[in-house]
């Protein structure tokens, strides 16, 4: 997933993808950005420059049962906007997640 924090587009954009879908409770902006940028398509580029800077945690990060949550809405997400995904490959963001904790 893009850091959505210093994701930016037109207006139109938005406009064509619809509004965020406020049932998701934890990943709104993963569903968003899959709304946009794969079944909208849209152009994008990578900037190789820190905008941003934030601290780890927040609400997905709070405890084992809202990473399941959290992965639930992940599933839902790409099955609603037509990106393969299953249980087996989420579970491989856990050894990353680790290695970061150890930095």
């Amino acid at each position: 997933m893009p850091p959505h924090p210093t994701f930016y587009c037109k207006k139109s954009c938005y406009e064509r993808a619809g509004m965020y879908k406020t049932d998701y409770k934890i990943s709104a902006d993963f569903e968003m950005l899959v709304r946009l940028l794969i079944r909208q398509k849209i152009a994008w580029s990578f900037i190789d420059k820190v905008t941003v800077t934030m601290r780890s945690g927040g609400v997905s990060n709070s405890g084992f049962m809202m990473g399941v949550k959290l992965n639930a809405e992940v599933v839902r997400a790409c099955k609603e906007n037509g990106l393969y995904t299953h249980w087996l490959l989420l579970a491989l963001k856990l050894p990353i997640r680790l290695l970061e904790l150890i930095r």
